[in-house]
């Protein structure tokens, strides 16, 4: 999913349901860092892996990372099931997701990292099979690394599958996901010192917001979309349009991100652009990972 579904809607909704500026930028930053940071980033990782390149590793080393990592990112990270052994149901690694976000703090890496998966959930079913998620392999044999059919992800339909405004009625099941998730956690004891006092805005009128950005017939990502222009000029109308209801609707004015113009950062230079994002470190990112993966394997359908 692009930033305009993980960082922009998560940032929207999270501040919706109440959470302090501070911890809703948390949210945004750290459901968008999957797709900025090179090692952390599934489609170069998995490239990185049919070259035989090398990359920055979270220390800041060049390496050649195993293949073991690589499928760890695509999977923990980004919700794309082995081929052979995985659970591809889309349902599934929704359910299993949203468990482990109930269960995790909201201030956490682990968490924000989470909120980044469970976009993937959606973001990542296949295109005219939403039932079932694009897959990869999770052996390092090359055969499997350049087959199109069912070991590298979305490939076969490029970047379509994360643009949220070419699949409107996914996009909107996501947000009630993503709302839900977050209201439970605003309204939880543990997020007392992470709220603001105001009342969550209901989800008729959060997806009231989203539905008429997307789905006016006079507005500019409708009007656009039948002037044939670019999917990323369409996604950077959508972003505007959400900063524009932020402001109206929460009186918050959103704090930019254009990380797309600078993929495959190292984790140094991330932090370094992002100083008001706390708490991320490379071992708390590691650590995250690794239990995302364990807890997702132990879960049952």
């Amino acid at each position: 999913m692009e930033e305009s579904g993980h960082y922009y809607t998560v940032y929207f909704t999270s501040l919706a349901v109440g959470f302090s500026t501070d911890v809703a930028y948390n949210h945004a930053s750290l459901a968008q860092m999957p797709d900025e940071v090179g090692y952390l980033d599934a489609a170069h990782m998995h490239i990185l892996q049919c070259v035989y390149r090398s990359e920055y590793n979270l220390s800041g080393h060049m390496q050649k990372s195993a293949h073991e990592w690589r499928f760890l990112i695509e999977f923990a990270l980004h919700s794309l099931p082995d081929k052979s052994g995985g659970n591809a149901s889309s349902a599934f690694q929704r359910m299993a997701t949203s468990r482990l976000l109930a269960r995790e703090s909201p201030i956490s890496t682990k968490f924000g990292l989470l909120l980044h998966r469970l976009g993937d959930t959606y973001a990542h079913s296949i295109i005219g099979n939403e039932k079932k998620l694009y897959t990869v392999s999770s052996s390092g044999n090359y055969r499997d690394c350049v087959k199109f059919s069912d070991s590298t992800g979305h490939a076969r339909d490029g970047h379509d599958p994360d643009y949220p405004f070419l699949r409107t009625g996914l996009f909107l099941q996501y947000l009630e996901a993503l709302y839900t998730v977050l209201l439970n956690k605003a309204k939880s004891k543990e997020s007392m010192a992470y709220i603001r006092r105001v009342a969550p805005m209901p989800f008729s009128r959060l997806s009231g917001i989203f539905r008429n950005i997307l789905e006016n017939p006079h507005g500019l990502i409708h009007c656009s979309m039948i002037a044939n222009l670019s999917k990323e000029a369409i996604q950077k109308f959508f972003i505007m349009e959400i900063r524009k209801a932020s402001r109206q609707e929460m009186g918050v004015n959103m704090e930019t991100y254009a990380p797309e113009d600078k993929d495959n950062q190292t984790l140094g230079q991330f932090l370094s652009e992002h100083p008001k994002l706390t708490g991320v470190s490379e071992s708390s990112i590691i650590d995250a990972i690794r239990s995302i993966n364990d807890e997702i394997n132990a879960t049952t359908p």
